[in-house]
């Protein structure tokens, strides 16, 4: 399945809004609060799925990327990936972990 620059440019776009939908601002105060702190480790859990979810969408689209010349599409995705593994990382932290 070829994936256009245009259509891999709004994936990424759409996961990265889903990513920003799940900040402490949001999905932290309705989903994980106890006595009026946030839950880190749930966000964690939450974000590091869909971490997962991203990097699983590099690893099926990343060679036909490249081979249709768009490694800078490869390259922006990877930096989603990293980046959200490590706001994962970061939520586990203020969690105690």
């Amino acid at each position: 399945m070829k994936i256009t620059k245009r259509q891999l440019r709004r994936i990424i776009k759409e996961e990265k809004a889903k990513l920003q939908e799940r900040t402490p601002a949001d999905a932290g105060m309705a989903a994980a609060r106890h006595e009026g702190q946030v839950d880190y480790r749930h966000l964690a859990d939450r974000v590091d799925k869909h971490a997962r979810a991203l990097e699983h969408l590099l690893m099926d689209s990343e060679s036909a990327m490249i081979m249709n010349d768009n490694k800078s599409l490869v390259d922006d995705l990877e930096k989603l990936v990293e980046d959200a593994f490590q706001l994962a990382v970061t939520f586990d932290r203020l969690g105690g972990g």
